[in-house]
């Protein structure tokens, strides 16, 4: 009977411990609790009571609001109930926290604001991302900061999502604010930001001009195009506009002089011989060519930036032939990345060299070439990979130089039979990839993919005229017309130009984008 009495206590022990375990258990989870765990976490503890908290049965809204309110809780810890309250409306959708969110973005603890910005680029809608535009001029810069990365983040196209919702009062608001930080911000960075607010603007004008044009609206145009320049005087795209738009009403003599005062013009000289390709550019006859550089980053966003690679390009023509070398400084030539060797494999994603011609200036496709320091190539016409061009290309790594160079040649005619005159204009850039830098960079600025759009022009000087060309070239010129079967891209809806054999070049010598003598 002992023995029993024993055995039952025991069990009574066991069932009372199980009790208590599981309501401490259930109280450790209830929201309050959680809510009181959080507030007085290390570092290391936080991320688990997140966790719980995530996990929680029952009504955890209205007490984190409740604690948010209190502002004298310390800012940290409110910071971190709107980064939980925002990912709970984000599945929810529950208005009081909406109201109160929107709220924080006005709150006076700093910390608070910068967390309700970031949480708003995460999960907030478009229409509520637009009231990142009244945190413009909030007195904390990471505020500003993060602010001015939900409209740089908002999509690669010019005229983003978020763009297409704004108010004029919104957008008129939004271009005022990163026009006085381009300009006067202590931060770096924050100007980089408002610089490219300022550059997406001016290629939305810019694309606009392009549709006023198609209608035939040469006033409406101009007014956008003068819009484009105000903005940004030094703007690549506009000045690139307003050429290609004189181009497009058949005035090349305005066109060729506004080229020539933007630094958008190559001039190519025509060279006494032809050079060896055979990947060293140290013959004589590559000074004769036109001398250029690539200072210019390739950028998502829509604002210039320098580059800090040290590169020597050297152009010319001779007999329809055009004929490029580069000379591609590398602090340490160990670093190079070349991983493919046969011709059209993935040399773009390579330390490599690309060759973009336009003949046609269509202004949405162009012939690529592209040639790493194994001397492997690619090209392609448009979007069309299988494009195989005959051209002579090498390449060669000079360690005791501390460069790489490539030299390339191709004939006019094996680009779709296009020809070489004096008064031919072809659209025409080079650019640089490096690997280990993660930077690429042109003759001119480049922005996201597509950076054939704006290039200079490229004119071939003491080149013969259409008419002392042979019979059969002059037929295939005017004759030729770009394969209409490649993909068309971005920018397929612009006006076609005005043949380039018909544009007539002033005389000049010398120089051309980026130019000056080789040393």
């Amino acid at each position: 009977m002992k023995a029993l009495k024993i055995f039952v206590g025991i069990i009574v022990c066991l069932l009372a411990l199980l009790i208590g375990v599981t309501w401490m258990k259930a109280y450790a989870k209830k929201p309050e609790v959680l809510i009181a765990r959080l507030r007085g976490a290390t570092a290391e503890e936080k991320e688990e009571v997140i966790t719980q908290i995530h996990l929680v049965r029952g009504d955890f809204t209205t007490p984190a609001l409740a604690e948010f309110a209190k502002l004298d809780n310390p800012a940290a810890f409110r910071a971190e109930l709107v980064r939980i309250l925002y990912q709970i409306n984000h599945t929810t959708a529950d208005s009081r926290i909406e109201e109160i969110l929107q709220e924080s973005l006005q709150d006076k603890q700093p910390e608070v604001r910068s967390a309700s910005i970031s949480c708003l680029a995460l999960y907030g809608s478009d229409q509520a991302r637009l009231a990142a535009i009244d945190c413009l001029e909030d007195p904390d810069v990471e505020v500003r900061r993060q602010a001015y990365l939900i409209f740089n983040a908002d999509g690669r196209r010019a005229e983003g999502h978020l763009w297409t919702l704004m108010t004029e009062e919104q957008k008129s608001k939004l271009i005022s604010y990163a026009l006085v930080d381009r300009k006067d911000n202590p931060s770096e960075e924050i100007r980089f930001l408002a610089d490219s607010i300022i550059g997406r603007e001016v290629a939305i004008l810019c694309d606009q001009s392009t549709e006023a044009l198609q209608t035939s609206d040469i006033i409406k145009t101009r007014e956008l195009l003068d819009l484009a320049i105000t903005l940004d005087p030094e703007s690549f795209r506009a000045k690139n506009s307003y050429v290609r738009h004189y181009l497009a009403i058949g005035d090349k003599e305005t066109a060729l002089s506004l080229a020539d005062k933007y630094n958008l013009l190559l001039r190519i000289p025509l060279l006494t011989a032809a050079p060896q390709i055979d990947g060293d550019p140290t013959d004589e006859v590559w000074l004769e060519g036109c001398q250029a550089t690539t200072p210019y980053l390739m950028t998502s966003l829509w604002t210039t930036l320098p580059a800090t690679s040290k590169t020597m390009i050297s152009i010319g023509h001779l007999n329809g032939t055009i004929y490029i070398s580069v000379i591609a400084y590398e602090d340490d030539l160990s670093k190079l990345v070349v991983k493919n060797t046969t011709r059209d494999s993935e040399v773009y994603n390579d330390d490599c060299v690309e060759f973009s011609f336009d003949p046609a200036l269509e202004e949405r496709r162009d012939f690529r070439f592209s040639i790493n320091p194994a001397g492997a190539l690619y090209d392609r016409y448009g979007f069309d990979r299988r494009s195989n061009f005959t051209c002579e290309y090498a390449a060669k790594v000079f360690p005791e130089s501390g460069y790489w160079a490539c030299e390339f040649a191709v004939k006019a005619k094996d680009l779709n039979n296009n020809v070489i005159t004096n008064e031919s204009i072809w659209g025409m850039n080079v650019m640089r990839t490096q690997i280990a830098a993660s930077q690429k960079s042109a003759i001119t600025p480049t922005f996201g993919t597509m950076w054939f759009v704006v290039s200079p022009l490229a004119i071939f000087e003491n080149a013969p005229a259409l008419s002392e060309l042979p019979p059969d070239e002059q037929s295939e010129s005017l004759s030729s017309e770009p394969d209409s079967s490649a993909t068309p891209q971005p920018g397929a809806n612009r006006p076609r130009r005005p043949s380039s054999d018909n544009l007539m070049v002033p005389p000049r010598g010398g120089g051309g984008a980026g130019g000056g003598r080789r040393p």
